[in-house]
């Protein structure tokens, strides 16, 4: 599309989208943008870093927390951005470099496992046994091949009880082990007095704030 001439004092590609109809302007100024301020580059650096990471028995880890609103979620999906689903031709299976799911509001094994399964569009029933949704996520995940797990509100893990929280973050611990892949996680302060209560976890997690 041309520029208007009311529009040629401005840039050329601002110009171009000021020539647009109404709803294509709006639709515009309601597209999601990034703005790298210093600490949000800083975040970006860190999950780049760590997804660059050899495999080890003891993977390294990385907490993003902070308030609400401060834009935890948008750091990942511009991260994850950088590392797009990818279909493997020869195998005949899909590739994510980056899974990212959201901690279930309570706190579980069978959710948490339910919750990743939901993540990956695996078909299952609300209902299933802790052994037998365990192998089917970590077989699924294997399949995928993927870098990174990432996982959002991790202060959900608050609102259980103490053994469920306990229960959850070994679980946490343990998926970073057999994947040997690294593990992200998001969620407000409350999430990083969480894992600071378990000292394993605490010495896994570096935090960023």
């Amino acid at each position: 599309m041309s520029v208007a001439p009311i529009f040629i004092h401005l840039d050329p590609v601002a110009g171009e989208v000021a020539s647009r109809p109404d709803a294509e302007r709006i639709r515009f100024i309601h597209t999601e943008r990034w703005i790298g301020f210093p600490r949000a580059e800083l975040g970006l650096s860190l999950l780049r870093d760590l997804i660059q990471h050899p495999p080890c028995a003891r993977m390294p880890c990385l907490l993003i927390h902070g308030d609400s609103g401060m834009g935890k979620t948008q750091l990942v999906e511009r991260f994850r951005r950088d590392f797009p689903d990818d279909f493997d031709t020869e195998q005949g299976c899909a590739r994510r470099p980056v899974v990212v799911m959201e901690m279930p509001p309570g706190p579980g094994e069978q959710r948490l496992y339910g919750q990743l399964l939901a993540t990956l569009n695996a078909p299952h029933h609300g209902y299933e046994r802790l052994d037998v949704l365990e192998p089917i996520a970590l077989r699924l995940l294997r399949a995928i091949d993927p870098r990174m797990l990432i996982i959002d509100e991790v202060h959900h893990l608050l609102a259980g009880t103490p053994r469920e929280q306990r229960r959850t973050l070994n679980l946490l611990k343990f998926l970073a082990n057999p994947l040997r892949v690294p593990l992200g996680c998001l969620g407000t302060d409350d999430a990083l007095r969480a894992m600071q209560s378990d000292p394993q976890i605490a010495s896994r997690f570096e935090p960023f704030h």
